[in-house]
């Protein structure tokens, strides 16, 4: 898939709804925000150690409903304390 001239890899496996607090193991290159959410942990095998995939990204606060994260490489963890996400 293109999104402005950029390709982006979907994950081979679908798409998964994360609602729960737990940290969710995943492999995927885009998180959509489905519901305002606060994303507490992230991990992005694209991201430089010792870089915070949060601040890579420039997640912080309450992310909004509607808004698209694509990876940098590709997210194998995500932990929210609230609201409701989209990966694929």
């Amino acid at each position: 898939m293109y999104q402005d001239e950029t390709y982006i890899k979907a994950s081979k496996y679908g798409s998964v709804k994360i609602t729960g607090t737990d940290a969710t193991a995943i492999e995927a290159h885009i998180i959509e925000i489905i519901g305002d959410a606060v994303i507490s942990a992230l991990t992005d095998d694209g991201v430089p150690s010792g870089t915070s995939a949060l601040t890579a990204h420039g997640i912080s606060g309450v992310q909004a409903e509607g808004e698209i994260i694509y990876a940098k490489g590709k997210f194998t963890s995500v932990t929210l304390s609230s609201g409701s996400v989209l990966v694929y």
